[in-house]
């Protein structure tokens, strides 16, 4: 038998504080919360469907939620789960359909991993 190497098959996420400090400030922190909340909710919303949109094969209303992760995600300062979506967005594009298969995985795994950090910073930093 050959030699086994494993793979790390998670990435650290990437959060712009910027974006939620502004809205903070424009916003105040209770209207603040209830905007990242409320977005939070979205995104993970959109990924759920658009994990079960490529399983159906359904591309084009895949391309219709990722635009929207991409525009929330960016509005939250998650600057890899944007770069990801925005990859996966190129791969459907390309109909390359291995890639579509190993980039939704990745967006999803980071999806979840982006989304709890924020969570966790939200709590304990500026809300």
């Amino acid at each position: 038998m050959g030699n086994v190497v494993a793979f790390n098959t998670s990435e650290p996420s990437a959060i712009d504080t910027d974006p939620i400090q502004r809205l903070k400030r424009e916003l105040g922190e209770k209207r603040c919360r209830a905007m990242v909340d409320n977005m939070i909710f979205e995104v993970t919303d959109a990924l759920c469907k658009i994990e079960r949109l490529l399983s159906l094969e359904e591309f084009a209303e895949a391309e219709v939620l990722l635009d929207r992760v991409v525009e929330v995600s960016g509005q939250l300062g998650l600057v890899c789960l944007t770069d990801v979506a925005v990859d996966l967005q190129d791969c459907i594009d390309a109909r390359n359909w291995v890639s579509v298969a190993a980039v939704s995985g990745r967006l999803i795994r980071l999806g979840e991993d982006s989304l709890f950090s924020l969570i966790e910073f939200t709590n304990k930093s500026i809300i």
